[in-house]
């Protein structure tokens, strides 16, 4: 533990050290100064003050730095406490959250699972990286759900950079940008597809062609194809989980994808969410029952359990959760 020495420990130790140099001048002689001043008076007793006022600063800078120690021992128990403290509210806020999440799924025919992940998206050189970590999530009876307890996303930077620039052009009514990215990356897919070259790469650029997609049919109220060989998008698919990559990038917007593996999550349909919670990002991600495709106004009841579930999250723990 180290102790830090105050200007008090230095004039304290200063003066000693004068009183201690004054005392030998005086011992060994020093004139008329030594009778003038009736020095030799002062130090005639058997145990001389000077010698007291010594013991005295002496106990003084010990009182100090002990109080130094037992101040150091008190922060670091303090520090300690603190910390106890962060993880304990940190335990109830997640207990909070799977009985708010636990609540909504029980009352909601509709809602299969809830999840909550937190996220964060870092820039390096040449990439940018996404990770997501799951935090907490409650699941209806009788429903199996493998949650993923993390997950990162390479991203290469230019290719995240044009998206980004391209969909803040579609915000202006200006598709063009985001045509050509999504038609380059159609005709890559295609071309590594047939050589049967896909991996985590080819992965993460097929989300990115979804989204494109995604934001023409959307902002432009058209339908855009861009059709793949269906064992290619499958194998594309199963490659790489991607949902929760495109729920956190299209920031703001409610997204709804369909599980399209072969697995027995064939079919499900999931809905995500993003949000910032104490300043820190999180996602939610609601995994609905496919039936609710089939659905006359399949659209008008996604709208309605999005609001319902983000007035429900508000009311509990008063979250910014902002329609989009």
């Amino acid at each position: 533990m180290k102790i830090k020495f105050t200007i008090t420990h230095w004039m304290v130790a200063g003066s000693a050290v004068s009183l201690f140099i004054l005392d030998l001048w005086v011992e060994n002689g020093s004139g008329a100064v030594y009778s003038r001043y009736y020095l030799d008076r002062i130090l005639e007793y058997d145990f001389p003050l000077i010698v007291t006022f010594l013991l005295v600063i002496f106990c003084i800078l010990i009182a100090r730095l002990r109080g130094e120690v037992y101040k150091a021992i008190l922060a670091d128990k303090a520090r300690t406490f603190m910390e106890l403290y962060d993880d304990l509210n940190e335990l109830q806020w997640r207990s909070s959250m799977e009985k708010a999440l636990a609540k909504f799924t029980l009352n909601e025919p509709h809602v299969l699972a809830s999840q909550l992940y937190k996220y964060n998206v870092k820039h390096y050189y040449k990439r940018v990286k996404v990770q997501a970590n799951h935090i907490t999530a409650h699941v209806s009876e009788g429903f199996e759900l493998n949650a993923l307890v993390q997950i990162i996303y390479e991203i290469e930077k230019d290719l995240y950079l044009r998206f980004v620039r391209a969909k803040r052009e579609m915000d202006r009514n200006v598709p063009e940008p985001l045509l050509s990215l999504i038609g380059e990356i159609y005709h890559e897919i295609k071309e590594q597809g047939e050589r049967d070259e896909v991996n985590d790469r080819l992965a993460v650029r097929y989300a990115f062609l979804v989204m494109g997609v995604n934001l023409l049919e959307n902002k432009l109220n058209i339908d855009v194809s861009f059709p793949l060989d269906e064992a290619l998008e499958r194998k594309v698919n199963e490659q790489k989980r991607t949902g929760i990559l495109r729920g956190i990038l299209l920031d703001e917007e409610i997204y709804t994808f369909e599980h399209k593996g072969t697995s027995r999550k064939r079919g499900r349909l999931y809905l995500t969410r993003t949000t910032k919670i104490k300043g820190t990002p999180y996602i939610f991600l609601l995994t609905l029952n496919p039936d609710l495709l089939s659905e006359e106004d399949e659209f008008g009841e996604l709208e309605r359990i999005q609001q319902k579930f983000a007035k429900h999250i508000q009311r509990a723990f008063g979250m910014s959760y902002n329609r989009s």
